[in-house]
């Protein structure tokens, strides 16, 4: 439920924003162990398909069951004033929730948290704005602990300062920002019970930091185009084991490259290239996931058909010279990693109506 409300006190207008939600969610995930001897290990690298068999007929295999249940209750309330050429914006968020996450016999647990934001930004010129905002928040942390209890949540705060822009007209968006994020209760292995890799606790912090630029639009009447960049620097803090080490999967630089012509009304052409640098595995940065390129093509036909009736017909090449990459890797294992897909093509039709 929400209510907005736009009030004048003291010459002063206020937009108002008040709102409440309930969320619920049961996630019950079961799981078969299956016997070592129909699963050898496999070189992910190069992995050698049939290896895997399925287990002998009449065989009993132990069942288990991970379970993944949020409740949440939470209320906000949220004031915005414009004054000139400035704007401000606060806002004050409660969240009470119960998270459980784990095998049968596990605990929830119960917590609520207070999260403010406040937000302020200024209209140089018609073209030309600068913002700067606060923010913070709380995300269940997806482990239990070694006393078969679910953990706390992670706590993060985020800091962003930017400047948006318009060019050729407004045909252009440019958009550059800078911000630091910082994670309290994160996840740390669990040292009184090394024996167990999957034992945690929420010792852990980390910040990520960075910048973020990108500049979208029109370039002719014909020809749009959309280019990003990314820096970022996410490492952990405090932690027992990987202090001073990098985040897995966060790539330094990042960077996509995007145009679509427009030959007529019905006919449309796309290509983009999707850059990656390096980045490691593994949260012992012990494995390292090579950078790539990826290149993409698209072609289109629509037609309109009248009354809020359309067609559209899209065929779409991806990875175009069938390079080999690695998507992404598993958090705690470095030997499972997501290769990404080869060369393939698809062939979707819409109908709206």
């Amino acid at each position: 439920m929400s209510l907005a409300s736009k009030q004048e006190l003291a010459g002063i207008t206020h937009k108002l924003f008040f709102g409440q939600d309930r969320y619920k969610e049961t996630l019950d995930q079961p799981a078969l162990t299956v016997p070592a001897a129909t699963s050898p290990p496999i070189n992910v690298y190069a992995p050698v398909f049939g290896r895997v068999t399925a287990p002998p007929a009449g065989v009993v295999l132990p069942r288990s069951r991970t379970s993944e249940d949020l409740t949440s209750l939470a209320a906000s309330a949220q004031d915005q004033i414009d004054l000139a050429a400035w704007s401000l914006v606060a806002g004050l968020r409660y969240t009470d929730q119960q998270f459980l996450y784990g095998a049968v016999g596990t605990l929830p647990v119960d917590e609520s948290r207070w999260s403010p934001k406040l937000g302020v930004l200024y209209r140089v010129s018609a073209q030309h704005t600068l913002y700067a905002n606060i923010a913070s928040g709380m995300s269940p942390n997806q482990v239990s602990s070694s006393s078969n209890r679910s953990l706390p949540s992670r706590v993060s705060r985020q800091t962003e300062v930017g400047w948006k822009s318009l060019w050729l007209e407004g045909l252009l968006m440019g958009d550059i920002a800078l911000y630091r994020l910082q994670q309290t209760n994160m996840i740390s292995a669990d040292q009184s019970t090394r024996a167990n890799n999957f034992d945690f606790t929420v010792d852990g912090s980390a910040r990520s930091q960075g910048i973020e630029a990108s500049l979208t639009g029109s370039v002719t009447a014909n020809l749009d185009v959309a280019a990003t960049y990314a820096y970022t620097d996410a490492a952990y803090r405090q932690n027992a084991v990987y202090a001073g080490k990098r985040v897995p999967n966060v790539a330094r630089h990042a960077m996509t490259l995007w145009g679509q012509y427009r030959w007529n009304d019905a006919w449309k052409t796309g290509a983009g290239l999707y850059l990656q640098g390096a980045r490691f595995a593994d949260e012992a940065n012990g494995t390292t996931l090579p950078g790539y390129g990826r290149f993409d093509a698209t072609h289109t036909w629509a037609r309109k058909l009248g009354h809020g009736q359309s067609i559209e017909v899209q065929l779409v090449l991806r990875n175009a010279f069938d390079q080999h990459y690695f998507v992404s890797s598993h958090l705690h294992v470095s030997c499972w990693i997501m290769p990404g897909e080869g060369r393939n093509v698809r062939l979707t039709g819409t109908y709206r109506f």
